[in-house]
């Protein structure tokens, strides 16, 4: 039965999701300066002043969504103003094609044009 199936998958993700917060606030608390930057890190940092674990999964979708929205309309404003430009978008996409079918991300990172065009497109808000 379908409903029965995403009842158990949504316990499934449930689960994860309070391990993984345990995660990260087992590490807190193990070797904080370690610890990398994030909405979470300083959220487990801010002690008994801050949100306890019930409260931090209740919002941890939110969190999620909200961040998916930015990125979202970030890279839907990235892709608008390449397509705007005929010259910015060729010089783009023979950049890209030098790229092997399997690429990583570390490959990514690599193509100059490509930084440049990201760099501007988050210089105004990053």
């Amino acid at each position: 039965m379908p409903l029965f199936y995403l009842a158990g998958e949504a316990i499934k993700r449930r689960s994860h999701d309070e391990q993984s917060i345990q995660r990260c606030r087992g590490l807190a608390a193990a070797d904080p300066a370690q610890l990398p930057p994030t909405l979470f890190s300083k959220l487990f940092k801010a002690g008994a002043e801050g949100l306890s674990d019930k409260e931090i999964f209740s919002d941890t979708r939110a969190y999620i969504v909200a961040g998916s929205d930015v990125t979202a309309n970030t890279l839907t404003f990235l892709v608008w103003n390449v397509s705007r430009d005929s010259s910015t978008k060729q010089t783009l996409m023979t950049e890209l094609e030098t790229l092997s079918v399997d690429f990583h991300d570390e490959q990514l990172k690599n193509l100059p044009y490509l930084s440049q065009v990201i760099d501007e497109m988050l210089g105004p808000i990053g």
